[in-house]
């Protein structure tokens, strides 16, 4: 079957070579990286049904290491097992930027559900934590949020996950966007 591009697909790759012909002639730029962000959160939220095998101790391990090297002070924890059903990009897009406000994540998985823990509010990130199908609950008495996020256990194969050092040293990559680095 042949699946051809709706025209907001059509504008999204628009917007990306209009900010590659500018990074081209201006030279990468602060704005440039802002740009490429949205594009990249909008092209996540428009593909929010997609799910692949992914396996989240490697993601998340790698992601947060390269968090780590960049912001001083950030821990986080990994305790899951094998590869869950989910959609990768909405889950990376979602933990970053809990890494990029919280000093601490807790990550688990059970019952074909995934837990994210930390200390604070989840207000501003409640479109992705609704796109990738969770919930969110705050605890009042510790001040905690947990979000949960249904993921099944799967036994395939999982995509392709970048390493600590692709998302450090590209430009482009997720992490460098989030955080802003040039």
């Amino acid at each position: 079957m042949i699946v051809l591009p709706n025209s907001f697909e059509k504008y999204l790759s628009a917007l990306r070579i209009s900010v590659s012909i500018s990074i081209l002639k201006h030279g990468l730029q602060p704005r440039h990286i802002d740009n490429l962000r949205k594009i990249h959160i909008a092209e996540s939220l428009l593909h929010k049904t997609e799910r692949q095998s992914v396996d989240i101790n490697k993601l998340c391990t790698n992601l947060l290491s390269a968090v780590s090297t960049i912001k001083q002070g950030f821990k986080f924890e990994v305790k899951v097992v094998g590869n869950l059903y989910l959609n990768k990009n909405i889950f990376t897009l979602l933990l970053l930027n809990f890494a990029k406000q919280k000093d601490f994540i807790k990550i688990s998985a059970k019952d074909n559900f995934l837990k994210i823990n930390f200390e604070g509010k989840a207000k501003s990130l409640s479109h992705l934590i609704n796109a990738s199908g969770g919930f969110s609950l705050y605890e009042v008495k510790t001040k905690q949020t947990i979000i949960i996020i249904p993921a099944n256990q799967t036994n395939e194969k999982s995509v392709e996950i970048e390493t600590e050092w692709e998302y450090l040293f590209n430009k482009f990559s997720v992490v460098n966007m989030v955080f802003g680095m040039l």
